[in-house]
């Protein structure tokens, strides 16, 4: 099977920078453990503002790996061809910053271990996964999760912020690679 992998939110934990730039940048206190994934005491400007600056500040090459993460993708990839499927860009619609996140995310994945294979940096998901073919992805983001069930399987990595969501829940990617028939 053809497996999409998100990062942030299922590889990289995102929410604890972005939480503390929010802090640092803006004044603002997000709630911790993040229980949504919109932010409602943060305006679409502000976010923007903040992902950018994280984007300027190089945070995508440090942001920390969760537990099982690489190791449960070193096992997946045992029996499954993967790809990475990100939702990192620009807000501000900047080639620049836009340029600079691809090359740290692919610094991120190859310095933290992760198995080497294809990044795409999509804003329509469930578009990209369509024309790849992909069978099922692991995702974090219930908006994202949504439209992705229309087209192919969804695993949804357990956090505070999908707790709604009812597809199929892992808890890591160990767990992942087990429900995949791996281990």
């Amino acid at each position: 099977m053809y497996l999409g992998l998100d990062i942030d939110g299922v590889l990289g934990n995102f929410v604890t920078p972005l939480d503390i730039r929010m802090q640092e940048w803006l004044g603002i206190k997000v709630e911790s453990p993040l229980t949504t994934w919109q932010v409602e005491a943060v305006t679409e400007i502000q976010f923007a503002f903040v992902h950018d600056r994280m984007i300027s500040e190089g945070d995508f090459r440090r942001f920390a790996v969760y537990p099982h993460a690489v190791k449960g993708v070193e096992l997946i990839v045992l029996r499954h061809s993967i790809c990475y499927i990100t939702h990192r860009y620009s807000h501000i619609g900047s080639e620049f910053l836009d340029e600079k996140v691809r090359k740290d995310t692919k610094f991120w994945l190859k310095s933290k271990g992760f198995p080497e294979a294809p990044i795409y940096f999509e804003k329509n998901k469930a578009e990209l996964c369509h024309k790849l073919g992909v069978g099922c992805i692991i995702e974090d983001r219930p908006k994202q999760i949504e439209e992705l069930s229309s087209v192919c399987g969804v695993m949804v990595m357990d956090r505070p912020w999908n707790q709604e969501v009812t597809v199929t829940r892992v808890y890591d990617m160990i767990h992942a690679a087990r429900l995949l028939g791996v281990v």
